[in-house]
């Protein structure tokens, strides 16, 4: 399997790898608009005309692909790293990045204890109890309690690209990159197929087998809280080889 290099440039579809079935050009909604590639998106009937939009994360959400056009700027990048918590006191990890995405309140960060074999739970105040960690969202640094001391860590994040990130990742769109903008439409890859993206909830664990659904804005996840539409299911987890998520996407019915 070919091996992701973070420090070059690339979307958030890893063209490489993604295959579908077919991708068709449609129509986007009146007054909806596509965030970016590798969202998924939901088929309505609007005076007689098949549209679409982004998935709102709700049971009756109709299911048909994913985003597939050019690249717009992204804002931020999700990143995963193996560590072991310190020894000593203050018992904090410096992740690679600052800056990270999300708040105490809307997180973007997921923590998997290897040596516990548990999840971790953010929290906004840290008492003591094994499990527990404090996120600086700001300078991308992790405190835990003394009781974890020395465990081994999978961290994964989002964090908010630079300006000079971003040149360097996706370099300047060609001159025809807004022509699916002024026709109002949308590739969109229909399954069977499969996806390796960048845009998922990196505040959720996508353990190989484990399905996934379409999310509010059209963000794939793993938490299906609400009752949302199953999409697919994950192939390959993010790692420290690369960040990307990848799923095997299903048809639409």
């Amino acid at each position: 399997m070919p091996i992701i290099n973070e420090n070059v440039d690339q979307g958030t579809i890893d063209l490489k790898k993604t295959w579908f079935s077919r991708t068709i050009e449609k129509a986007v909604r009146e007054n909806y608009t596509i965030a970016t590639e590798g969202r998924a998106l939901i088929s309505e009937v609007v005076s007689g005309d098949q549209v679409v939009r982004m998935s709102a994360g709700a049971s009756t959400d109709a299911w048909l692909g994913i985003s597939m056009s050019d690249t717009w700027t992204m804002a931020t990048w999700p990143d995963f790293q193996d560590l072991a918590i310190p020894a000593a006191a203050p018992y904090m990890l410096q992740l690679n990045r600052t800056n990270l995405f999300g708040s105490a309140g809307t997180p973007s960060v997921y923590v998997y204890d290897v040596t516990a074999a548990a999840a971790g739970t953010e929290v906004t105040t840290l008492t003591g109890t094994t499990g527990q960690f404090l996120v600086d969202y700001a300078l991308g640094q992790i405190t835990w309690n003394v009781a974890d001391t020395g465990h081994s860590v999978e961290i994964q994040y989002r964090y908010n690209l630079t300006v000079a990130e971003v040149e360097q990742r996706f370099q300047q769109a060609h001159v025809n990159s807004g022509a699916g903008a002024a026709f109002n439409q949308i590739g969109v890859g229909i399954g069977p197929g499969e996806l390796f993206t960048s845009e998922f909830d990196s505040s959720q664990a996508y353990t190989t087998g484990v399905l996934v659904y379409a999310g509010a804005l059209g963000v794939i996840t793993s938490n299906n809280a609400g009752s949302v539409v199953t999409i697919g299911r994950v192939i390959k987890s993010p790692d420290s080889e690369s960040s990307m998520l990848g799923i095997s996407v299903r048809a639409p019915l």
